[in-house]
């Protein structure tokens, strides 16, 4: 676990990967001061998340906050590509609830590593956005869940990571924001509410 958020299980031992290589796999790095390199301008503290750009290697978190009828949602979240990561090489980002123990997918967006993306100094947003929630819907009630994941495998040797940060969940069309923001040090976030000054 990695301050709230639950890292993906590990694939079966034939796949050749520990248990223990696949825990450092994901979780915190310092983010470097003004002017060193890789500085992420635009990062909310002192630490972003990684996650190595290994196919299923991923952090997911439920809320307490839950999918409400009339609602919809917009998920945001700023990213940027680091070592060999090359173009092409794919995260999702997603929505989810759990029913009896079991993930069910509700929406994703997937977007690709560019040369641009890793050589960046801030962060770039990506969204996925999830309709207005009715009231029959089998996620109304739910608790909210937010799953960020390497979805393919990186196309060339050596270590290749994605950096995430400002991970941002924001309900629509109450004028309210639930933010998964940085707390203190730690940029792996917990949920909070902030209403809109009118």
């Amino acid at each position: 676990m990695v301050n709230g958020w639950q890292k993906n299980p590990a694939p079966p031992p034939q796949f050749g990967i520990t248990a223990d290589q696949w825990d450092q796999m994901a979780g915190v790095f310092p983010n470097p001061a003004e002017g060193q390199p890789r500085h992420l301008t635009n990062a909310d503290g002192s630490q972003v998340a990684y996650l190595f750009a290994v196919q299923g290697v991923g952090l997911s978190q439920e809320v307490t906050s839950k999918y409400t009828a009339g609602l919809g949602y917009e998920l945001q979240v700023g990213a940027r590509g680091g070592g060999s990561l090359t173009p092409g090489t794919q995260f999702q980002i997603g929505l989810y609830y759990s029913d009896n123990g079991t993930v069910v997918p509700i929406g994703g967006t997937v977007f690709m590593a560019t040369d641009a993306l890793t050589t960046a100094s801030a962060l770039q947003d990506f969204k996925v956005t999830l309709g207005t929630v009715k009231a029959g819907d089998a996620w109304n009630g739910r608790n909210i869940g937010v799953s960020l994941t390497s979805f393919s495998q990186n196309g060339a040797a050596g270590i290749a990571y994605w950096e995430l940060d400002k991970v941002r969940l924001v309900a629509t069309p109450e004028p309210s924001t639930w933010m998964l923001g940085g707390v203190g040090t730690v940029v792996l976030w917990a949920v909070g509410r902030r209403r809109q000054q009118s």
